[in-house]
């Protein structure tokens, strides 16, 4: 079985694989949770880290969430209580991602946005804005249409 590479600087800002691995809490090597091939997979899905670190923070909540709590003895091994852990941590994991998320973009507020927006020709305007302006009023725009109600 080949050897899975883990690796973590101690210093998030070096990569994005340390940024999330930071942000799930994987950084002891003695305790690993996720590989490198891991991580970077969900960071080639998910760019943003927080959302990355969200979505990996869920599924070591579920692998936990297939293990039984073990006692022997004296000894316990409380799988539980890592799973509610990386539960809470995904919630607000997700919280982060989306409060860092895209901002939403109302256009149009501005004239210079309006005539910016209607040259776009990569946005789909309104059926009604077609040849709006074209016929000044009281001019005869050559349909029968006479009373401006299709009849």
């Amino acid at each position: 079985m080949p050897v899975t590479p883990w690796t973590y600087s101690g210093n998030p800002q070096n990569s994005t694989l340390d940024s999330v691995r930071f942000l799930i809490e994987d950084t002891a090597s003695l305790d690993p949770q996720l590989n490198d091939n891991e991580i970077n997979y969900m960071i080639g899905l998910y760019p943003s880290i927080w959302r990355a670190s969200a979505n990996l923070a869920k599924i070591l909540k579920s692998k936990y969430a297939r293990l039984a709590d073990k006692h022997v003895g004296d000894l316990s091994v409380a799988y539980s209580q890592r799973q509610k852990a990386y539960e809470e941590m995904s919630n607000y994991l997700f919280s982060q991602a989306d409060a860092r998320g895209s901002v939403p973009y109302s256009g149009g507020l501005y004239a210079a946005d309006q005539q910016t927006n209607r040259l776009d020709t990569s946005i789909q305007h309104p059926h009604f804005t077609d040849r709006q302006f074209n016929f000044p009023k009281g001019e005869d725009n050559g349909s029968e249409d006479t009373n401006g109600f299709g009849g």
